[in-house]
């Protein structure tokens, strides 16, 4: 199952348009950044982790809500079901789905290696345009492949109980956005100026979700690869733990509720 989804992802319209995008969004990186006269490479980082982002979410909603919007809501995974298990069903479409995005990644990945490359060739040798190491895309990469298990394991925890795919596309794209702004909007919360604005019941709440979420967000970690800002391995490992965990606490609660559900 996991061979014939990565197979069905290589076919589908949508993933040729990501590679696509991938291409044009690294080209315009490079362009945009000749329109800076300072820290010119920073610019370039910057898309390089905004085009990271973008092709996850594109790839989790556009691809892998259209298998299982087709499978499950229009019941073509009857005729999977009687030759395996739903478990195994299950488990071979998410693994399938996280071979294609490992590759889409790291095509992207190669891509910005090239364009960061290209613009230290074409620029002159000052201190901000070589700050940033050759690595940075595949930290980068590192980074989203982190986001992609989370997301991947929302896409099967919605996926197992939502019944069409417009359904599945809303509930995915809404519980991708709350994980994604859930460690901004709390880092914000915590300020001081605004704690002391804020009810003790909210406050307590808070510090309880402090201890869940790292205190170093994933887009703080971003800055700090592109900006050329020394990393702490504690705050990787903190970000890969929650990643990690989303994605462990997702997939269980999908396979009980798949197992459960009437196909």
């Amino acid at each position: 199952m996991a061979a014939f989804t990565l197979r069905e992802v290589f076919h589908a319209p949508v993933f040729r348009l990501l590679v696509a995008l991938s291409l044009l969004l690294n080209l315009a990186g490079l362009v945009i950044a000749k329109l800076f006269l300072l820290e010119t490479i920073k610019v370039l980082g910057d898309i390089l982790w905004l085009g990271n982002g973008l092709l996850l979410m594109m790839y989790t909603l556009f691809l892998g809500c259209t298998l299982f919007g087709r499978d499950l809501g229009e019941y073509v995974v009857h005729f999977f079901v009687p030759a395996m298990s739903r478990e195994a069903y299950f488990a071979g479409r998410l693994l399938g789905l996280a071979c294609g995005l490992l590759l889409l990644l790291s095509l992207q990945a190669f891509e910005g290696m090239a364009a960061l490359a290209l613009h230290r060739a074409d620029a002159p040798p000052v201190p901000l345009t070589h700050a940033i190491s050759m690595a940075a895309p595949w930290l980068l990469f590192l980074l989203a492949l982190l986001w992609g298990l989370a997301a991947l394991g929302i896409l099967a925890f919605v996926c197992s109980w939502a019944t069409a795919q417009a359904e599945m596309l809303t509930f995915s794209a809404a519980f991708l956005v709350l994980f994604a702004w859930t460690p901004e909007v709390l880092s914000f919360l915590q300020n001081p100026d605004v704690a002391s604005q804020t009810p003790a019941i909210v406050q307590s709440l808070l510090k309880a979700l402090g201890w869940i979420m790292p205190a170093v967000t994933p887009g703080d970690l971003a800055l700090a690869i592109v900006h050329a800002i020394p990393l702490n391995a504690g705050d990787w490992l903190a970000t890969g733990a929650t990643s990690v965990g989303v994605s462990l606490i997702t997939l269980v609660l999908g396979f009980l509720l798949l197992k459960r559900r009437p196909l």
